[in-house]
């Protein structure tokens, strides 16, 4: 009888630590290799569109993704809070909906959010599957990996229709002082002999500050930003700065 007691208790015991271990924390990491190169989802319990990611002190940060269905007006928000600065456009092309926000999944190195995105009006298909998958590699075999600050975006898309991603950052990456001057500059490279290449924004501060910091970010140092060559890259002053929502 005393087996079987010890045995139930051990069996409620475990059924509690799987319980605990499918609640949501209250941040997320998105953009994390250095004490400089370290982004956040905070209020992670509510949808990724909620509120603007953060640096790790709590500062928000200028990162946003939004969805869009070709021959349609209508931009889904994924992440932070770019579809703000539509309402900024005297006649916008665009009309805000928003997407089915199926959860997030996280483990050491990895942190995916996924979403339904609706068919377009009078289509048969059913809605697309999409997921952000947030990767900030760890290589404990590697020192040369490790030491590199690189941190990855893949978006995955699984339905039967073409889905548009735009992806927005802004200067608060390179400089926690709001009024430095940022310089961008576009760089294209091609790998190798294919077809294929890379296209990168190459941002920073247009007077860099060594070894200096401000509000815990480093004011010297470049943020590639790069993509595949085949996307499309601009600039642009219209999307507010997430202090001043």
């Amino acid at each position: 009888m005393r087996w079987f007691t010890v045995a139930a208790a051990a069996g409620s015991a475990l059924s509690l630590g799987v319980q605990a271990s499918k609640l949501t924390p209250p941040v997320l990491p998105l953009v994390v290799r250095t004490p400089y190169l370290s982004t956040w989802l905070g209020d992670a319990r509510e949808p990724p569109w909620h509120e603007w990611p953060m640096f790790w002190t709590g500062e928000r940060m200028g990162f946003s993704i939004m969805a869009t269905v070709p021959d349609t007006d209508r931009v889904y928000p994924l992440l932070g809070r770019a579809h703000d600065s539509l309402s900024l456009i005297a006649n916008p092309d665009y009309n805000v909906s928003f997407p089915a926000y199926l959860g997030a999944q996280f483990d050491a190195s990895t942190t995916n959010f996924s979403y339904l995105i609706p068919a377009p009006e009078l289509s048969t298909s059913k809605p697309v599957e999409l997921t952000l998958s947030f990767l900030s590699p760890i290589t404990p075999t590697s020192t040369l990996r490790q030491s590199i600050p690189a941190s990855y975006l893949t978006v995955h898309v699984k339905g039967g229709f073409n889905v548009n991603i735009y992806v927005d950052i802004n200067g608060q990456w390179v400089s926690g002082n709001r009024g430095s001057r940022i310089v961008w500059e576009l760089d294209q490279r091609q790998l190798g002999d294919s077809n294929k290449g890379l296209k990168a924004w190459k941002i920073r501060r247009e007077t860099e500050l060594l070894l200096s910091e401000e509000r815990d970010q480093a004011e010297w140092g470049t943020l590639h930003f790069t993509g595949p060559s085949v996307s499309y890259l601009h600039t642009s002053t219209l999307n507010p700065s997430p202090d001043k929502r």
